[in-house]
């Protein structure tokens, strides 16, 4: 099955789309920004320690050709006096003999010394060396006359290169707060209001309300959506419309299907009537006829007091007689299509059901034998819909018998009570139903009698009757003879 939308938790991300749009492009700006920076400050890097090894460059070049003509002067003094010209931080010349001279002594004397220790065979040599936390760039260059070395303090280029670092840094911060504020309000005009009113609109819809278009329609992908809703709006309410004229239509079709139905069994009902009202008018006038002689007797006089409380007697028994059975067909023809199913025992259905069919001439001679447990629930039903079910039932059977004259013709009823049902059998030793017949029994206007001997609609009804109940009848084909099966809810279901 699947899961309720409306019960399933949902997980927003803080702040909403609009969050989630600016803090991507931010990601994205910065990633991308700092990728730009680390490659400049390279660049940069790059470009000043060239400048720097020029500038180192030109100064050994220059040394290595200023100093043999120097040779009769204070080597030291020459060095540091040129050192102080050429805005160098240090200047040294070493003698084909080893002798070292220098412009200064200490830190920068032992780089030198350092340097020239590790590479000793290269003509030319350039290193950056880094001691008491600074940091030199030191160049020698090899010529006849010895080695010239010059060294160069690098603060201004780390100066530059952290200037450098700090102004990227304060660009990215900059250009990230100027995304967000920008940010924040492009995709809050441009994208988070064209939503919002889509989700306001979309929530009225959910609550059927179809007649609120989204009037702000941006220019954009967002404002063809936007149209597509408010169309979409328009055909819901059209078929909404549509639906609700079906629905009253259907309403319609089934108040009168609900009529027909019922005029359908009232029909039937008032068809069985019509059958029954021969066998009833000759069950009435044998007890009228009774009366009417006992009548002529009380009228001739001379019979004493007790004869005549006794023919007394035997006029009300036969009154009695005519009235039940006129009590019986008035209860069964009565309406009763508004009557609700409900409780009802089925013993008194079946007996009232068989009285009925005994008044006509192919059931009177019929054995009839019932079976229903003392315990039976009560059937929910209609009684009079529940007879007229057993009472078709019946005189089907007693017809059958007839027809196919059964030398000992018997109609067996029996109940059983189940869980949640109680199952009614009606069973009769005839010859059953014919294979081809099965399927059509309960198809309306289907019978096999002659023209004029039934309208076909008997079994139909009872299925649309028990149908109502809730239950179920069918033919039970593995049954010898014709066995109905009626399966009816009961209270205890």
């Amino acid at each position: 099955m699947l899961p309720d939308a409306s019960k399933t938790p949902r997980r927003h991300f803080p702040g909403g789309l609009r969050v989630q749009l600016i803090v991507s492009m931010l990601l994205l700006l910065v990633v991308t920004m700092s990728m730009i920076a680390v490659a400049v400050l390279q660049v940069t890097k790059r470009q000043l320690m060239d400048q720097a090894r020029a500038q180192t460059n030109s100064h050994t070049g220059l040394l290595a050709a200023l100093a043999p003509a120097q040779l009769h002067e204070d080597r030291d003094a020459y060095l540091s006096r040129y050192a102080q010209h050429a805005g160098v931080d240090f200047a040294a010349w070493l003698t084909p003999e080893n002798i070292l001279f220098t412009s200064h002594d200490g830190v920068l004397r032992e780089l030198c010394v350092e340097h020239l220790d590790s590479h000793p065979g290269s003509p030319t040599h350039w290193q950056v060396a880094r001691r008491d936390g600074e940091t030199y760039l030191l160049e020698s260059r090899r010529t006849a006359e010895g080695m010239v070395v010059v060294a160069m303090d690098m603060k201004e280029v780390q100066g530059a290169l952290a200037f450098a670092r700090e102004s990227t840094i304060i660009f990215i911060t900059l250009n990230a707060v100027l995304l967000v504020i920008l940010g924040y309000a492009i995709f809050t005009f441009g994208v988070i209001r064209p939503l919002r009113a889509l989700g306001v609109a979309t929530e009225r819809a959910a609550q059927g309300d179809f007649a609120s278009p989204v009037t702000r329609i941006p220019r954009n992908e967002l404002g063809v959506l936007t149209t597509q809703f408010n169309q979409m709006l328009i055909r819901l309410d059209d078929q909404r419309e549509q639906l609700q004229r079906q629905l009253v239509e259907l309403e319609q079709a089934y108040t009168d299907l609900q009529d027909t139905q019922r005029s359908l069994i009232r029909s039937e009902k008032l068809a069985s009537i019509g059958q029954l009202a021969a066998g009833v008018a000759h069950e009435v006038g044998n007890p009228l006829a009774a009366v009417f002689g006992y009548a002529e007797l009380l009228a001739d006089g001379g019979m004493d007091d007790e004869m005549s409380q006794d023919i007394g007697k035997r006029i009300m028994k036969q009154v009695d007689r005519m009235r039940s059975i006129i009590r019986e067909l008035l209860d069964f023809s009565r309406d009763d299509s508004s009557e609700p199913a409900q409780p009802t025992p089925i013993g008194p259905a079946i007996e009232e059901a068989i009285h009925l069919a005994k008044t006509t001439r192919p059931a009177k001679y019929m054995k009839f034998t019932t079976t229903i447990p003392e315990d039976a629930a009560d059937a929910i039903a209609v009684h009079s819909r529940l007879v007229q079910v057993f009472l078709n039932l019946v005189m089907n059977a007693a017809d059958a018998l007839d027809e196919a004259k059964i030398k000992d013709p018997t109609i067996t009823i029996t109940a059983t009570q189940t869980d949640s049902a109680l199952e009614i059998r009606v069973h009769d030793n005839g010859p059953g139903v014919p294979e081809e017949h099965i399927t059509r029994l309960f198809d309306p206007f289907f019978t096999t009698k002659e023209p004029g001997k039934g309208t076909g609609l008997g079994l139909s009804i009872c299925h649309k009757i028990v149908e109502s109940f809730g239950g179920d009848i069918y033919l039970d084909e593995s049954s010898p003879g014709a066995t109905f099966v009626l399966t009816l809810r009961t209270n205890h279901a």
